[in-house]
């Protein structure tokens, strides 16, 4: 987000020592985190019915830019979270500030945006919302929430969770990896199982890759991503290289750096197999957004990936010779490209699931 320029505003009083409360005895960590973890936040009746009662009178003003429940609760428990950090002391009117008041807040600021007027409910005029309040951009929708029952994948999903007793098994993902990242931020574990149903082609999966490094400026070199014809499973790899160059102030963005004292070069890479029935839209039987079915590869899968070229990259820079391994390493590089997708930081992955909804509109609608 933005930083401000100037002074501080009174919305960014420091909270009072009695009001920085860390977690909750009934929401778990990332409960927030997304449109569908939302659904199990747990709130008051009555802070409930004033939700409710918003987005209601919200979406009748708004018919054409409306939000759901789960998106306002998520909204509104991110604010009282924010309540923890920073407030303003004071609410309209003059009253004493409170944890949920703050999130109520956030809330109308959420809509003021969502809208794009100075309303914040269609009834209440407001001053414009600011540039810097980008917070919330990742819970916005474009027009209406995918079913993600729309793809066979999903069922096969459920099922299999139902008969191991669990919640957190995805179809594309090491069952290990998905509990970490399901404990961990069940939020984020949320909106990888979400991007799972999208497939993009070979050229997108190269444009994904090459815009990493312009949010992560730990890599050392790029990633490249080839096709890879005759085998079963796609897979990441490196290379690393003895060098006699003399290192200069520059010399990590070409991948080169220490181990052990001598000077090496680390090149990563990504070969991807081509699917062939893996969540494809169960009406059309395409693959989307990529609609090809001779040239479609799962996001989910080139994360996946990519997050071991970053790991190996880590791995390098801390001056050790990589080790491919689902660990710590790994999971924080899968943690960290998830994360920027979701904020808006990688905006392609925004882009990929943008087109994947309009395509399963369109091509829903015409049959």
């Amino acid at each position: 987000m933005a930083k401000r320029v100037g002074r501080k505003s009174k919305a960014q009083t420091p909270a009072p020592k009695k009001d920085r409360i860390k977690g909750s005895k009934k929401n778990v960590k990332g409960s927030a985190g997304s449109k569908s973890s939302a659904k199990k936040i747990v709130f008051s009746d009555k802070l409930n019915t004033s939700i409710k009662n918003k987005v209601k009178e919200y979406n009748k003003a708004n018919p054409k830019k409306k939000i759901t429940t789960p998106t306002a609760k998520a909204v509104v428990r991110r604010g009282m979270g924010a309540f923890s950090k920073s407030y303003r002391p004071k609410i309209s009117g003059g009253k004493p500030n409170s944890r949920q008041a703050w999130g109520l807040a956030r809330l109308n600021a959420f809509m003021r945006k969502k809208s794009g007027s100075t309303t914040a409910n269609g009834v209440v005029k407001s001053s414009p919302i600011k540039k810097v309040y980008t917070q919330d951009d990742d819970l916005f929708e474009i027009g209406g929430f995918v079913n993600t029952y729309d793809f066979v994948d999903y069922e096969y999903e459920d099922k299999k969770n139902k008969h191991e007793g669990v919640d957190y098994i995805l179809s594309g993902e090491y069952t290990l990896v998905a509990r970490a990242l399901y404990k961990y931020d069940i939020g984020l574990w949320n909106y990888y199982r979400y991007i799972q149903r999208i497939n993009i082609t070979l050229e997108d999966c190269k444009r994904f890759a090459l815009s990493l490094n312009k949010v992560f400026t730990e890599m050392v070199c790029d990633i490249p991503v080839y096709e890879l014809k005759g085998k079963k499973r796609s897979y990441a790899s490196f290379s690393v290289e003895r060098i006699n160059n003399t290192l200069v102030s520059n010399s990590a963005y070409y991948g080169k750096g220490k181990i052990n004292g001598e000077n090496f070069m680390i090149n990563t890479f990504t070969k991807m197999v081509c699917c062939t029935k893996t969540f494809l839209e169960k009406t059309t039987g395409k693959p989307l957004p990529a609609l090809d079915k001779n040239d479609y590869y799962n996001f989910l899968t080139l994360i996946h990936e990519l997050a071991h070229c970053l790991d190996f990259q880590y791995q390098f820079k801390q001056g050790k010779f990589p080790v491919a391994a689902h660990k710590d390493y790994f999971l924080k590089a899968l943690y960290d490209i998830l994360k920027a997708c979701r904020s808006g930081k990688l905006p392609i992955a925004k882009q990929f699931d943008n087109r994947a909804y309009l395509l399963q509109k369109t091509l829903t609608q015409s049959k």
